[in-house]
C-alpha cells in the first residue's frame, strides 16, 4: 500500500490530463495486487432481498475471488428463514462453493433482542479480528444495498486515487429509484444540525447534497462527514475504531460520534467520483427505539461524553474513546461543527461546508 505515495507526488507535479494519465498508470499496476475485500453486512430486511444482494456482490465483482462476506442477520422469532439459508436454497452451487472455500460466514440474533444500529454493526465487525489480513479492505453495508458491475475494482481505484493510506470512502448511496435520473452527478456530505433542544441533544448529519461540478470531478473529494450506510477502507480502520455497542439505543448521533473517533485516529473521509452502490430505502426498515427510555438516555450521554458535555464512567475507553493523532479541537474546526451549540429550530443547515475545498490536516505519527 505504501506505493500509493507515488500518486501524491504525481498529482502534485502534473496538470489535469497528465494527472489522470499518471494516476491511471499506477492504478493499473496496483490492480493486480492480491488485496482482499471483506464485506461486513447487516440484514434486517426480507431474506430473499438479502440473498439476492449476496449473489450480486460476488456475481458483479470484477474479481470475485477477492471477496469475503461476514453476515450478521437479525430475524423475527416467527420467521425461520435466515439470509444465508435463503441464499443457499436459491443459489445452491454458488453457496456450496463459497462455504467450501470459507469465504462466507454468518451470525444471527433474534430481532426482539436487538440493540440498534451501532450494536448491530459491532456484531458484524467482530469477526474481522480473527479473519483479517494486513493488506485487506472492508466494505461495510446493509443488505438493502444494490451493487453495480465491477464495484470492487471501482472502489479500489477510488481509494488509490486519494493518495492516502488512511482514506475511508463513504457517502450515503443514492436511492435505486433515481439510478438513471441522477447518474451524472455525485454526492457530498457537508451539512448537519443539532437534532433537538433537549439536554441530551446530539449532532445529526443531513442527507448528502449534489456535489459541485460533480460530473466533472476525476478524483475523490475530501469531506468532513461519513455515513454508516456505506464504508470502504483499510481493515485497520475498523480494527482501530470499532463500532461502539454501548450507544446501541441511539437512533441518531452515532455517525458523528464515530466520525470523530475515526478522524482523531488519523483517518480521512472521501466522496467517490461516481456511483458504485445504490440503496433500497425503506422508512420501516429500522428498529424504532424510544428516545425517552433510560437505555436511550444512556446512549446519548455516552455520545456527549466524547465532547466533554457529560461526565461519569466511560466503559472500555481504550477501545471506544477519541483517537490521539489529531485533537478534537482541530476536528471541530475541520468539520465546521460545534456539537455543543444550541438547537436552531429555523434550519437543518446549522453547520455547512458545502462550498469549501477542505484542506488535509496532518496527524501525529
Amino acid at each position: 500500500m505504501s506505493m500509493i505515495l507515488r500518486i501524491v507526488v504525481l498529482l502534485t507535479l502534473y496538470a489535469s490530463r497528465a494527472q489522470e494519465d499518471a494516476a491511471e498508470t499506477i492504478i493499473n499496476g496496483h490492480m493486480e495486487h492480491d488485496w482482499k475485500i471483506f464485506i461486513v453486512m447487516n440484514n434486517i430486511v426480507d431474506a430473499t432481498i438479502c440473498a439476492n444482494t449476496i449473489y450480486d456482490a460476488f456475481k458483479l465483482a470484477s474479481t470475485p475471488s477477492r471477496i469475503y462476506l461476514n453476515m450478521h442477520d437479525e430475524v423475527h422469532r416467527q420467521k425461520t428463514n435466515r439470509c444465508i439459508q435463503r441464499f443457499c436454497r436459491m443459489y445452491r452451487t454458488e453457496c456450496h462453493s463459497l462455504l467450501r472455500l470459507k469465504r462466507i460466514s454468518a451470525t444471527f440474533r433474534d430481532r426482539s433482542g436487538a440493540l440498534g444500529h451501532a450494536a448491530r454493526r459491532h456484531a458484524a465487525e467482530a469477526r474481522l479480528s480473527t479473519s483479517s489480513q494486513r493488506d485487506s479492505f472492508v466494505l461495510s453495508v446493509d443488505s438493502d444495498i444494490v451493487f453495480t458491475k465491477n464495484w470492487d475494482g471501482i472502489l479500489l481505484e477510488n481509494w488509490l486515487l486519494t493518495g492516502n493510506d488512511m482514506a475511508i470512502l463513504s457517502v450515503a448511496p443514492k436511492a435505486v429509484e433515481v439510478r438513471e435520473i441522477l447518474h451524472s452527478s455525485s454526492l457530498l456530505h457537508c451539512s448537519a444540525h443539532i437534532v433537538t433542544p433537549y439536554l441530551l441533544a446530539v449532532v445529526e448529519y443531513n442527507t448528502p447534497t449534489i456535489k459541485r461540478n460533480g460530473n466533472l470531478l476525476k478524483f475523490p473529494v475530501l469531506q468532513s462527514q461519513y455515513s454508516e450506510k456505506f464504508f470502504f477502507g483499510p481493515i485497520s480502520a475498523i480494527l482501530k475504531v470499532p463500532s461502539d455497542p454501548y450507544i446501541g439505543y441511539a437512533t441518531t448521533g452515532f455517525e458523528f460520534a464515530r466520525a470523530s473517533r475515526f478522524w482523531t485516529s488519523g483517518f480521512d473521509f472521501y466522496a467517490l467520483t461516481k456511483d458504485v452502490l445504490f440503496a433500497r430505502y425503506n422508512m420501516d426498515e429500522s428498529i424504532v427505539l424510544s428516545s425517552s427510555s433510560s437505555f436511550a438516555e444512556s446512549s446519548y450521554r455516552r455520545i456527549r461524553q466524547l465532547y466533554g458535555e457529560w461526565y461519569g464512567a466511560f466503559s472500555e475507553a481504550s477501545r471506544y474513546w477519541l483517537g490521539q493523532k489529531r485533537s478534537v479541537r482541530l476536528w471541530y474546526q475541520f468539520a465546521r461543527i460545534n456539537p455543543n451549540a444550541t438547537y436552531n429550530e429555523s434550519t437543518k443547515n446549522q453547520f455547512m461546508c458545502c462550498d469549501e475545498d477542505l484542506k488535509y490536516v496532518h496527524y501525529k505519527l
